[in-house]
């Protein structure tokens, strides 16, 4: 099993859209090979910052993922 741990910091006061596209985005990644599970989390008082954790297969699964996701502007 491999983690990947993701810190964003959205633009003052656009926590909520960060958090809005990056769920929104999330729906796609059951499609991908060895996609296990995903969580978003965020501080009270840092409400611009959001730490997405990822668990996947095998590093490459992810890399794959990214690649493609990439391959298609995202």
């Amino acid at each position: 099993m491999t983690v990947v741990i993701v810190r964003f910091r959205a633009r003052p006061g656009l926590g909520e859209d960060l958090v809005a596209w990056l769920t929104a985005n999330q729906a796609a990644l059951p499609a991908h090979a060895g996609f296990q599970h995903i969580v978003l989390c965020r501080d009270p008082h840092e409400p611009d910052c959001v730490v997405e954790i990822e668990r996947w297969d095998r590093a490459e699964d992810h890399r794959a993922m990214v690649e493609a996701v990439g391959a298609r502007g995202g």
